[in-house]
């Protein structure tokens, strides 16, 4: 039994016997180019899923690339037909652990838009590699935009079985972080994590949501102390709890009363995110010029603006 789910001009997605087949053809009135270009796209597909082996994110291949004559053929496993949403924050937590996931092995998928993220008992599973690429490779460029952003729009788009979206203000907060900073573009050239190396800081919002995302975007994870800015409440304590996988030494506590050591390049606070910088001055009544400037984008994305109300 055969079912055609998916695929374009000269490329085919069908279910059959168990398996996903894809199979790009030569079609008789096309340039013969696009059959070349069908299997080289099969073939890193074939490529970028034997990377994400294991993941528990992605199809596992079968048989890889056979070009038979004018028919190029890649099976895949059948991870099943997609379901709604059931749950919101179960499915943003682990869209952060697939993000995760593909980070870790150095990959870009290229297109995570929603058509290729197959929902499963609240589970992401990708789907579509054909653009991805190593991120240390030229990107190809059908998306100019970073997996991130392209994530975090399509959890921000997810209905779930009440009709409802996910707490929304949880994807609108981080993809205000992700454009400030410099995080959403993806271009030829760029060759590592746009965010690596900064900072954040998180009040305690949201119970480290915002801290795992920005370990995911290779940044440094501050959390406030338990007793800190909301007694009682640890970020980073319950970012442990929710994402076992990140190893505990990449969560910093941190001190806002330190002044000497506060230096975060963003700071999440309750409906707002703010510079360190700002942030001091509310609290102080007195400027830190030189708090909160450990990047160049900072003073474009977050010091220029002063403060951003989400």
């Amino acid at each position: 039994m055969s079912e055609v789910i998916g695929g374009h001009e000269g490329l085919s997605v069908s279910r059959e016997n168990g398996v996903i087949v894809k199979r790009g053809r030569n079609l008789e009135n096309k340039h013969r180019t696009q059959f070349i270009d069908n299997i080289a796209a099969l073939k890193n597909e074939e490529r970028m899923l034997r990377v994400m082996t294991g993941s528990g994110f992605t199809p596992e291949v079968v048989k890889g690339v056979i070009v038979d004559g004018e028919v190029a053929t890649l099976v895949q496993t059948d991870i099943g037909e997609a379901e709604p949403m059931q749950d919101g924050e179960l499915f943003r937590r682990n869209c952060i652990h697939l993000l995760h996931e593909i980070r870790e092995r150095g990959v870009r998928h290229g297109d995570l838009t929603g058509v290729n993220i197959v929902i499963r008992d609240n589970w992401p599973w990708a789907v579509d590699w054909q653009e991805a690429h190593m991120i240390t490779e030229e990107a190809p460029q059908k998306q100019p935009y970073s997996d991130a952003y392209l994530l975090w729009r399509t959890i921000s788009g997810t209905l779930g079985l009440n009709g409802q979206f996910d707490t929304p203000r949880v994807a609108r907060r981080w993809l205000a972080v992700l454009g400030s900073l410099g995080g959403c573009r993806w271009t030829a050239d760029t060759r590592e994590l746009p965010l690596a190396g900064l900072r954040l800081f998180d009040l305690g919002c949201f119970q480290g949501d915002f801290v795992a995302a920005a370990h995911v975007e290779g940044m440094e994870a501050v959390g406030v102390d338990s007793g800190g800015f909301r007694p009682g409440e640890n970020s980073i304590a319950q970012a442990q709890e929710l994402w076992p996988w990140i190893p505990p030494e990449r969560f910093i506590h941190g001190n806002i009363m330190e002044v000497d050591k506060f230096n975060c390049d963003v700071v999440l606070l309750f409906s707002l995110w703010i510079s360190s910088g700002e942030l001091l001055r509310i609290f102080w009544g007195r400027s830190f010029p030189n708090v909160g400037c450990s990047s160049s984008r900072t003073n474009s994305g977050v010091m220029g603006q002063g403060r951003t109300s989400l």
